[in-house]
C-alpha cells in the first residue's frame, strides 16, 4: 500500500516515503499525509531535527504520481508537501538513494540539508514537458551551482549520478557503503542534541542573511545572540560547561 511512514527515534522524527513500485512517487493521499506529517513534527516540541528518506533503497521518490496529475492540478496543493521543509523551524535532512527527480528533488532541495548513496540519480525534466520546476527550485539551484552547471541541469534535463551532484554542490554529503540513512540519522542526532532555541534561530539566519546588506548581517547576529541569552537554553549550556557535563536542553 502506498503510504507515508513515520517513526521517532528519539528527538529525531523519520518520515518515510512508501511505494517503491512506483520508485516512491507520491499519490495525491500520500502527498496531503506527507504535509500532515511534517507539521506534525515541526510543532512537536520533542522532535528536533526530521530525516526524510524513501523505502527500499530504489528511490528518494520519483515525483508526483503522473496517473493523479490531473488531481494535483485540480486542487492546487500538489505541491505543498515538497516545499514546506524549507519554512519549518525543525531541521530538515534527506537521505537520498536511487531516483530523486521532479517534485522529488523539489522535496529533497527544500531539505536543509542532503546526504546521498552514489546510487542517487537526479534529473528535473521540466524543460522537456514545455514546463519550468516550481517550489522555488531554479532560485535554489541558482545558488547552489555555478550558473553554467544550473543551466545545464535545467536547460538540457541531463540524468545525473551522486557523485556529479555532489561535486557540483546539489548534495552535501556522499556516503558510500549504503551508509547514507545512518550518516543522515547520526547528524540530526548531532543536532537535536544541541539548543533548539539556538537550531532554529541558525536556521533563520543561514537561509536569511544572504539577502541582507552587511551591516544588517552584523545587527542580525547581535540581536539574535542578545535575544538567546536572556532564554534557558544559554542558562543550561553554561551551567553544563561548568559542570562538565552534557546540557539538557528543554523542548521548545
Amino acid at each position: 500500500m502506498a503510504q507515508i511512514n513515520m517513526s521517532q527515534r528519539g528527538g529525531v522524527r523519520i518520515i518515510e516515503i512508501d511505494n517503491p513500485q512506483k520508485r516512491n512517487a507520491v499519490t495525491h493521499v500520500m502527498a496531503r499525509d506527507l504535509l500532515r506529517k511534517l507539521k506534525d513534527a515541526d510543532a512537536d516540541p520533542a522532535t528536533r531535527a526530521v530525516v526524510v528518506t524513501g523505502k527500499g533503497g530504489l528511490a528518494f521518490s520519483s515525483g508526483h504520481d503522473l496517473n493523479e496529475a490531473s488531481m494535483f492540478d485540480e486542487e492546487g496543493d500538489g505541491d505543498l508537501a515538497f516545499d514546506h521543509p524549507e519554512r519549518m523551524k525543525t531541521p530538515v535532512i534527506a537521505a537520498i538513494s536511487g531516483h530523486c527527480h521532479a517534485a522529488g528533488l523539489m522535496l529533497a532541495l527544500s531539505c536543509d540539508i542532503r546526504i546521498a548513496d552514489p546510487s542517487a540519480r537526479f534529473r528535473q525534466p521540466g524543460a522537456a514537458f514545455g514546463m519550468i520546476p516550481l517550489g522555488g527550485q531554479v532560485a535554489k539551484l541558482s545558488r547552489m551551482l555555478p550558473p553554467g552547471r544550473a543551466k545545464i541541469f535545467l536547460l538540457a534535463t541531463p540524468l545525473i549520478d551522486g557523485e556529479t551532484a555532489t561535486r557540483w554542490g546539489m548534495v552535501d554529503e556522499l556516503v558510500e557503503g549504503g551508509g547514507y540513512l545512518d550518516r543522515a540519522l547520526q547528524v540530526a542526532e548531532a543536532i537535536a542534541a544541541n539548543s533548539p532555541r539556538s537550531i532554529a534561530c541558525l536556521k533563520e539566519g543561514i537561509d536569511s542573511l544572504p539577502f541582507m546588506d552587511a551591516q544588517a548581517q552584523v545587527s542580525w547576529e547581535q540581536e539574535t545572540s542578545d535575544f538567546l541569552l536572556t532564554l534557558p537554553d544559554a542558562k543550561e549550556g553554561a551551567a553544563a560547561a561548568r559542570e562538565k557535563r552534557k546540557p539538557e536542553f528543554p523542548d521548545l
